[in-house]
């Protein structure tokens, strides 16, 4: 994954209601990789502070998978 990032990625974009968020939360920052990870609306605070402590754009949107990635 850092290679394929490091060599392709210019901005990541995420979403996930889960662990998914993190992971790839912590990943990106610790490449340097700028992201917006996208949580529903009702996200537990300790994924919230998890992600912002990644210092990365958060966007809370619904509260279904569809209505999280738009469709």
């Amino acid at each position: 994954m850092k290679h394929a990032v490091k060599q392709v990625a210019t901005y990541v974009t995420a979403a996930s209601s889960g662990n998914y968020s993190q992971a790839v939360a912590y990943n990106v920052n610790s490449l340097g990789v700028p992201a917006t990870i996208v949580i529903p609306e009702d996200a537990t605070l300790s994924k919230i502070k998890a992600i912002k402590a990644c210092n990365l754009e958060i966007e809370a949107r619904g509260t279904t998978s569809a209505e999280i990635i738009g469709k």
